[in-house]
């Protein structure tokens, strides 16, 4: 408790601990499954009440992406996952735009060598490709 104390008081990165972040990381990862749940049991229920018409497999995975993606663009959706990670934040003062502050590689990694620094790099580069290619954004070589 009283660590606790002592760190609410630290400025935001101080604050910003590999196990905090961890922590975090798996309450967001609950409730990101807990809303592709729900979203998977509406449009389930959708179907048996025969309100949604579907052709395919293909179709199902496509309107649950488009609501999955139209959910996590609103501010009551990223309220959602704020409130799961312990942030109690209204929806109207969710920044839909927040600015992207990336340092320089080196000073991300805290690699202690340039090599190192520059194959985790590449590691990321390599998973934006399949990420990319998963989403067919570019074709498959």
């Amino acid at each position: 408790m009283r660590e606790k104390r002592l760190l609410a008081r630290l400025p935001l990165p101080a604050r910003l601990k590999s196990s905090s972040i961890q922590t975090c990381g798996r309450n967001l990862k609950r409730a990101l499954i807990g809303l592709i749940d729900n979203h998977d049991e509406a449009l389930a229920a959708h179907f048996a009440d025969g309100k949604l018409a579907l052709e395919s497999y293909k179709e199902y995975v496509e309107i649950f992406a488009r609501s999955l993606k139209e959910t996590m663009e609103s501010r009551e959706g990223v309220s959602y996952l704020l409130r799961a990670v312990g942030f109690d934040v209204k929806p109207e003062e969710v920044n839909l735009q927040p600015e992207l502050r990336w340092k320089s590689t080196a000073a991300v990694f805290d690699a202690g060598s340039r090599q190192t620094a520059a194959r985790r790099t590449g590691i990321f580069a390599a998973h934006r490709r399949r990420t990319a290619k998963l989403l067919g954004l570019v074709e498959a070589a």
